[in-house]
């Protein structure tokens, strides 16, 4: 179970309310699980059930996700591996989610650094309904509405935008903002947040920079993107603060776009056990 995080500070560009009622069509599906995990000091309960709001004009229209924030934490900390996905075509999407799926990985982020992520999320959404989808690479709010609108899970980006992550709240998506400073992962404290995508990991100071920033930030936790490999996989999952590991070597886009999906089933399946040596048969 994760600590509360920072109370939020009015001085950041993330502020966000509470507001009784159902103004954005939220559920108790995403409330259930948003409570410390996101929001600091603001536990949920069923007289404030309803939606969250901003200050920032206009919200992003929402998908349904179907699913609470914690149990999205709960499920990447339970796979340990993120695959983070540069899509050749978005028909490569459901094959891939489903070799994923028999290798044991039953999560997957698409980036949007190629056209046809968000189909591709809405794709996967609708065939392996089983499967956690997020969007990756999200880096504009029109991103982020796409993302939204196909039914993304989890919002990432390589950096903190204090605008994409209030209104990622508003619209009930988890999103995993990109941080490698102790600055910057104060402003996602502020911001309510505790899960944080640390990027780029190996570039920025690796497993040694990661275990050094445990000390100030005990109850942050965080999903190590760049630089991973099966061969410093293990070295990463051993961090307690790490939450899964994002990573591309399992995934590549030349293998996705020679169809070789025997390849991306043993890498994975690879991963997977490497997940298990290092934290035990349950994964979580």
């Amino acid at each position: 179970m994760l600590g509360a995080a920072a109370t939020p500070s009015s001085t950041t560009g993330a502020r966000v309310r509470l507001e009784v009622g159902d103004r954005l069509g939220g559920g108790a599906g995403f409330a259930s699980g948003l409570t410390s995990t996101l929001l600091a000091g603001t536990p949920w309960s069923a007289e404030k059930e309803g939606a969250l709001s901003t200050e920032a004009g206009p919200q992003p229209a929402r998908g349904d996700t179907g699913i609470s924030a914690a149990a999205v934490l709960s499920r990447l900390r339970s796979a340990g591996v993120l695959p983070v996905v540069e899509l050749p075509s978005p028909d490569v999407a459901v094959p891939l989610a489903e070799t994923l799926r028999g290798a044991g990985l039953e999560v997957i982020e698409f980036t949007f650094r190629t056209d046809g992520a968000a189909e591709a999320i809405a794709a996967v959404r609708r065939a392996c309904p089983d499967v956690l989808v997020g969007a990756g690479t999200v880096l504009t709010l029109a991103q982020l509405e796409a993302a939204i609108d196909s039914g993304a899970r989890f919002i990432a980006s390589p950096g903190f935008s204090p605008l994409i992550v209030e209104r990622s709240l508003a619209a009930q998506v988890l999103p995993l903002p990109g941080v490698c400073t102790p600055t910057e992962i104060l402003m996602a404290l502020e911001a309510g947040l505790e899960a944080l995508k640390f990027f780029p990991a190996e570039q920025a100071g690796g497993v040694a920079y990661l275990r050094s920033l445990a000390g100030p930030f005990r109850t942050t936790r965080f999903v190590p993107t760049g630089g991973i490999s099966a061969a410093n996989l293990g070295d990463y999952l051993a961090v307690p603060s790490v939450l899964a590991c994002g990573g591309t070597w399992f995934v590549l886009k030349e293998l996705l776009a020679a169809g070789d999906f025997a390849t991306v089933a043993r890498l994975a399946s690879e991963a997977v056990r490497v997940v298990k040596e290092v934290r035990g048969d349950a994964r979580g």
